[in-house]
């Protein structure tokens, strides 16, 4: 803010029309912070829900028990696919909430400077 806004603020704070262009912009810089920190967290939330385990996979991906152990159901095509999908879901949602969580810290930034 410059010197000329901070003198209109102390010299009348109630004055809205005075203000009005500062309380906007903090208002609008605040409001995309709030819903790029909703982003990373859904990103975040969705990243855990897509996640598998192997296990999990076996259970999904082996339509009748195939092989005599864990191992070998965990080499079929089915059970590879579900666990290299989810991985990948899970890298994407991890990017996205890093990319929200810089875009945060930019607008912040700008918020401070």
């Amino acid at each position: 803010m410059t010197p000329q806004v901070y003198q209109a603020i102390l010299h009348d704070p109630f004055n809205l029309f005075a203000n009005l262009s500062v309380v906007l912009r903090y208002a609008g810089s605040i409001v995309v912070v709030v819903g790029l920190a909703f982003s990373a967290w859904g990103a975040y939330s969705a990243s855990n829900a897509v996640r598998l385990t192997e296990h999990e996979a076996v259970e999904i991906g082996v339509a009748r028990w195939v092989g005599d152990n864990f191992e070998e159901q965990l080499k079929l095509p089915a059970v590879q696919s579900l666990l290299r999908e989810s991985r990948g879901a899970a890298r994407g949602f991890r990017l996205i909430m890093i990319g929200t969580i810089l875009q945060a810290v930019g607008a912040v930034s700008l918020m401070v400077a």
